[in-house]
This record gives C-alpha cells, structure tokens and sequence, in this order.
C-alpha cells in the first residue's frame, strides 16, 4: 500500500470505537463525560485497542506513540503519548489542547515548512498529505492511531510479502 493511501476506515474505526468503549474504565458513579479518557490517556487506550482490532503485536503501537510523542505521567509512573504533540526541522512542541497545535502548524505552513509531524503517532504531513482531510481530523486522537496503526500493518505487511518473493 503507498504511504500515501488512506486507511480502511469504517469497519476497522468500527471496530476501534468499539474496543475504545469496552475498554475504557467506567466507575459506577461516574457520569457519561467521565468515560472517556482525558487527553493524557486517549493516546494509550486507542493504541491498545487498534493493536487488538488488528491483531498488530500488544504495545508496537504504544511504544511507537510514546517514542514519537510520549510525555511522562506521574499519576501512571511512566510515559504516555500525548495528542497535541507536532515535530517540525527536529523540534518537538507539545500543546495544552488541539486548537493550540493547530494554530502552531498554520503557522510553520505559513512560514514555509512543510514537513510536520503531528498527532499522537506523529503522523508526517508530507509524506502522508492526504491521509488526513484536514488538521483537524489529523489531530484527532481516533484517526491519527488509526492511519499509524495501519501503516505499521502495511509495513509488516509490505516486508513479509517482500521476503517470500525474495524466498522464491
């Protein structure tokens, strides 16, 4: 698949919001907000589930987002990654919320740079231009995991069908 395809989204975004909500610890007095991860977490809890929808090796996609855009947590002890994290000319900045990183990457564009990595799984927006409709859907927690989920798969993929042609 090329880098720069869009992923199978509805049966596998399915699949994922589904994992996500079974996933995803639920006090019994808790109200309907509560249970959804706060943005420190969502990263980990969709990594897990698209690991699990797609039967890619438990915490490769996890570590793969905390390499890339992990900040450390102290209520968990260890390092998760963060959604409003962006990586442009080898400097990464993390944002308090979305509209922030957003603003930030309008602002590299319109200073000229062009390769921006953005999102939970530093997806590079000039490699993987379209793979987004746009910075807010690249920003979105749920698809950002979802197209590095799969391009991780496409690699496995891509590098298996490769050995058993070169096997022949």
């Amino acid at each position: 698949m090329p880098a720069r395809s869009r992923p199978r989204r509805p049966l596998h975004l399915l699949i994922l919001l589904l994992l996500v909500g079974l996933l995803t610890p639920r006090p019994a007095h808790a109200a309907p907000e509560a249970e959804v991860p706060d943005d420190s977490r969502i990263c980990g809890v969709l990594a897990h589930a698209a690991e699990t929808a797609l039967g890619i090796p438990a915490k490769l996609v996890l570590a793969v987002g905390v390499v890339e855009s992990g900040v450390y947590d102290k209520a968990l002890g260890h390092a998760e990654p963060w959604p409003w994290t962006i990586n442009a000319a080898g400097k990464g900045m993390r944002f308090e919320t979305k509209a922030a990183a957003i603003r930030a990457v309008e602002k590299l564009r319109k200073s000229g740079v062009t390769s921006i990595d953005v999102g939970c799984m530093q997806v590079n927006l000039s490699y993987h231009g379209d793979a987004f409709a746009d910075l807010d859907e690249a920003f979105d927690p749920v698809m950002n995991v979802v197209y590095g989920a799969h391009f991780l798969e496409d690699r496995k993929s891509t590098r298996l069908n490769s050995s058993h042609v070169s096997e022949s």
